[in-house]
């Protein structure tokens, strides 16, 4: 059976009623559904190298430790006005409301943040006109440092999580990153769903901006700063722990995308066992293993 053809087709082709093909559809489990959007088509060396960077990381020694450390960084854009459309009921014979379509060139501003499981380290909108280049993202990371200094006085390593964006890898940043003491963390490419800031932070961002518009920029800063500083700690410390779940589910994928429906049916104890099957280990709690990290 051909997965894409429509209840009708299919009773065209076996030659019986259209209620039939459904009732049996319905028996045998089927349903119909719409494909999910994934943001690259992969191909089988990237899914070979996203299950082995997952591998590699989900097996890392003291990995509730490297929680702790990681400093996530990312961009996204903002826009001033945010279009929501949303059911509504109506008379039967009243005409549905209308609303204009978005504009392709909405004004816009991009975001730039980086935080960690204890809240926001540092975040910025770049001025109108302004790109991300390796000597801008060197600049960000020093200030990062800074203000790191201030609320992590502490902190003595730091595992950089960011994606291979050109001015990410450019030498100018990676003089800076070593200048600075840290480490990268290893991110697959065409990986958003291996992102915290993606998978967590802007889902919430974008849930909270829903429907809002904003005619200044001061007026867009003070709304991000004020969702920033009202997400409980549990939030923060959830988006960065979602991590070793989700390398699992790469693995156990093939190193295909993560789709957040099905993901959420996936048990603890499917992760555990996963994990040791990819450790070829006896259970360790005190090695590789915690519980606790699950």
């Amino acid at each position: 059976m051909q997965p894409n053809a429509t209840s009708r087709e299919l009773a065209t082709t076996i030659g019986c009623t259209h209620k039939t093909i459904i009732e049996h559809l319905h028996e045998l489990g089927y349903r119909s559904i719409f494909s999910r959007w994934v943001p690259h088509e992969l191909r089988l060396s990237d899914k070979a190298n996203r299950k082995h960077v997952a591998e590699s990381l989900l097996l890392r020694p003291h990995r509730e430790d490297l929680l702790q450390d990681i400093v996530t960084g990312d961009e996204s854009w903002v826009l001033y006005v945010n279009h929501t459309r949303k059911r509504h009921w109506t008379a039967r014979e009243e005409k549905p409301s209308t609303e204009p379509k978005a504009d392709l060139h909405e004004k816009k501003v991009l975001l730039c943040c980086w935080w960690d499981c204890s809240g926001m380290i540092y975040w910025e909108l770049l001025d109108s006109g302004t790109t991300v280049t390796a000597l801008v993202y060197a600049n960000q990371l020093q200030k990062v440092a800074d203000v790191m200094r201030e609320l992590r006085p502490k902190r003595l390593n730091v595992f950089l999580l960011h994606d291979n964006a050109r001015p990410h890898v450019a030498t100018e940043a990676r003089q800076k990153i070593m200048e600075l003491g840290w480490e990268i963390l290893p991110r697959p490419a065409y990986s958003p769903d291996l992102a915290p800031s993606d998978y967590h932070l802007f889902r919430a961002l974008k849930n909270h901006q829903s429907s809002k518009k904003f005619d200044e920029r001061r007026q867009l800063e003070n709304e991000i700063d004020h969702f920033f500083s009202s997400q409980p700690p549990e939030s923060w410390k959830r988006g960065i722990e979602k991590l070793p779940e989700r390398w699992a589910q790469v693995i156990d994928n093939n190193g295909d995308y993560i789709v957040d429906w099905s993901f959420r049916l996936i048990k603890k104890y499917k992760i555990q066992k996963l994990v040791k099957s990819v450790a070829g280990l006896i259970f360790q709690p005190n090695r590789y293993l915690d519980r606790r990290n699950f």
